[in-house]
């Protein structure tokens, strides 16, 4: 497990920009793409691409409560834990998010 110290947290956007219902994709401060996904629930960060056939999950993933299904496949994760549910063969991999009065921000263990 990564001690919190050593994550570096990148910038998505404002408070407030993300509503219930939304995706968006944001390029991290080390290059890799992220997908952040607000459910009713849950605000969680996965790969921007399916770990499957990196089949973008902007475009092709479907969001319901909190299950993430890429529709190319219709493999299936649960966006609480990274479960792989339904067809999928490998979990969904989530990075740190956290709220705050100066935006959403997304982190990842510094190399």
């Amino acid at each position: 497990m990564t001690d919190l110290a050593d994550i570096h947290w990148t910038k998505i956007c404002e408070p407030g920009e993300l509503t219930v219902g939304e995706r968006r994709e944001a390029t991290l401060d080390n290059g890799q793409m992220v997908l952040v996904i607000r459910t009713p629930d849950l605000l969680r960060a996965c790969p921007a691409d399916c770990p499957h056939q990196d089949t973008p999950l902007l475009d092709e993933g479907l969001v319901d409560g909190n299950v993430l299904t890429c529709t190319a496949h219709y493999w299936q994760w649960n966006l609480e834990t990274g479960e792989a549910l339904e067809g999928a063969e490998m979990p969904l991999p989530l990075f740190p998010v956290r709220e705050s009065e100066e935006g959403i921000f997304v982190g990842y263990a510094q190399a």
